[in-house]
């Protein structure tokens, strides 16, 4: 998914940015079928669900309940059982269970996750002929490899394939998947103008992340020309939608007053919402609004606790943020290891700020002490993350090391 950047105070928080005619009509039907018996099933209880997916073999039940285990902002919130409904899921060959077990692995949720199981989980749904499985696949393995590779050139052809003949059968995800392929230039150079051509068709079919990526190449002047009012308009559906990113940009144009007059508590709103369907970024900017008094009352305690949620969302910000809290004491007591593990999981997910503040708390303990020396590699990360303040640090350090 396409993710915008934008500026939050001092920190970044990034919204990235998914025959012939008779078989076209029965296709369609059924894809109407299916998503009204999703909709049922959505309204039932997590221990409902769970029970018509490990008893009764319901693929989407299955789905549908590690989705909500999976939930950090609910009250059933719980990742083991969300690991076995997505395995379960995925056994009886549902690509869209194996897409969201390598999702969940990704995340490294409970402490035994890892790389590896997402590659496999992806591997297995693109084996299903599942498209996004495929294109998630192709991504994993060019992260092991840092660019482009035999095996992953060969998971972005089959989902280009598979995303193609389900997008002209008028499946949103697989023309969401296609535009991804063409604006990422997964197979050839990037053309963003096919890619808004698909993301269109995703919106069009109801694909709330076709919606935002549109609004994005609006916004951005991607593909078209820039128009922020259109963008707005995409973002609308793809919120209404439920696209968590889509609420999310929506709160960004209102909180920074872009060709929309300044709202902080429109922004308030569409950040809750994108909170609620578990966007990182999305909670931290609640935090923020909290922290600053932005259209609320400034509470510290709040803040915190949108931090904590947007750091168990992968949010590399709001877990330097929530470092701060613990590094100066605010709102709770004073905890420099925590302080560090936070700012550790944040230079993790490639946080600049976060791989500084480590630099700089190693470098305080004193040359006795053993962590000393990474000092300079987080100033350097930080550094080649794109914080000039980590390369002039890692220069001073090294130069007076010489």
């Amino acid at each position: 998914m396409k993710k915008l950047i934008f500026l939050v105070g001092m920190n970044l928080f990034s919204y990235c940015c998914y025959a012939d005619n008779l078989l076209s009509t029965l296709f369609n039907q059924e894809a109407v079928e299916t998503e009204k018996s999703d909709s049922k099933l959505y309204g039932l209880s997590p221990e409902t669900l769970e029970k018509l997916c490990l008893t009764e073999n319901n693929f989407n039940a299955c789905t549908a309940a590690g989705e909500k285990f999976s939930d950090v902002n609910s009250v059933y919130k719980n990742y083991r059982k969300a690991q076995t409904v997505f395995e379960k899921g995925c056994s009886l060959k549902y690509g869209k269970s194996c897409a969201e077990l390598g999702q969940f692995y990704e995340k490294k949720l409970l402490d035994d996750n890892n790389f590896s199981d997402a590659v496999k989980a992806y591997k297995r749904g693109c084996s299903f002929n599942h498209a996004y499985s495929c294109y998630r696949l192709g991504n994993a393995l060019r992260k092991e490899t840092a660019k482009v590779n035999k095996d992953s050139y060969q998971a972005y052809k089959k989902s280009f394939e598979l995303a193609s003949e389900g997008c002209d059968l008028n499946k949103g995800e697989d023309c969401f998947v296609k535009g991804n392929l063409y604006s990422y230039g997964k197979l050839e150079k990037a053309d963003y103008q096919k890619a808004n051509i698909y993301y269109e068709k995703a919106c069009k079919f109801n694909e709330g992340k076709g919606c935002t990526n549109l609004g994005t190449s609006y916004e951005s002047g991607e593909g078209v020309n820039q128009d922020v009012k259109l963008a707005k308009t995409y973002y609308e559906k793809g919120c209404t939608l439920e696209d968590n990113i889509g609420c999310g940009n929506l709160g960004l144009l209102y909180l920074n007053g872009k060709n929309v007059k300044q709202d902080f508590q429109k922004a308030k709103t569409y950040f809750e919402k994108a909170c609620d369907l578990n966007e990182g970024n999305g909670c931290g900017n609640l935090g923020y609004l909290y922290e600053k008094a932005l259209g609320v009352k400034q509470d510290l305690v709040q803040a915190k606790n949108y931090y904590e949620k947007a750091c168990e969302l992968n949010s590399g910000t709001g877990c330097v943020n929530l470092g701060s809290f613990y590094d100066y004491g605010k709102s709770v007591k004073q905890d420099l290891y925590k302080a560090e593990s936070y700012y550790k999981k944040s230079c993790e997910l490639n946080m600049a700020f976060g791989c500084f503040n480590l630099g700089v708390m190693y470098e305080k303990r004193g040359k006795e002490s053993q962590y000393y020396q990474f000092s300079g590699e987080f100033y350097g990360k930080a550094c080649n993350l794109g914080l000039q303040d980590g390369c002039n640090e890692y220069k001073r350090l090294n130069k007076h090391e010489d």
